[in-house]
């Protein structure tokens, strides 16, 4: 591993040395919340050299000095929410359940806590609260429904 310049404006050029001889680039830099990213930027033995890793950090500590987002072209991904996975679930749950009209309302009535919340972020420790407080008001029967509609959900969405 080596340091190819200092970290001027949180960013720095390293390169790390593999078994098999060849060199890959990574630029090392400080986003928005402080926090540190590392990003590869390619092996030597695929055209990639210092002076174009340079070119990259510079347009990374330009971007930082602007207030940009200094991602290298990527994307950000887009958060994908409970009621996101919900909306394409009805649509396929109308041509192909006759009952549709009641998942539709348990999701509303039932399972608005989790209408905003990212889908990843959502635990089996989440569902275990939310039986535990329904189970104070409703029969147990009706807590069952509502958690299979919502397992039917999640799962219609790994599946598609």
């Amino acid at each position: 591993m080596g340091f190819i310049n200092s970290r001027k404006y949180g960013a720095s050029v390293q390169l790390y040395t593999k078994k098999n001889g060849d060199i890959s680039y990574y630029i090392t830099y400080k986003d928005e919340i402080n926090k540190l990213k590392r990003v590869k930027i390619g092996d030597k033995s695929k055209g990639i050299n210092e002076h174009y890793c340079f070119q990259r950090r510079n347009e990374i500590v330009h971007k930082i000095q602007l207030g940009e987002d200094p991602t290298l072209g990527k994307k950000r991904k887009r958060k994908t929410t409970f009621e996101d996975i919900f909306n394409d679930y009805i649509i396929w749950a109308k041509g192909n359940k006759k009952s549709w009209f009641k998942d539709e309302e348990l999701f509303k009535n039932h399972l608005e806590r989790f209408h905003n919340q990212n889908v990843v972020d959502i635990k089996p420790k989440d569902f275990e609260d939310f039986k535990q407080k329904k189970l104070e008001v409703l029969s147990v029967r009706t807590v069952e429904y509502i958690l299979a509609v919502a397992r039917q959900i999640i799962n219609y969405a790994i599946r598609n």
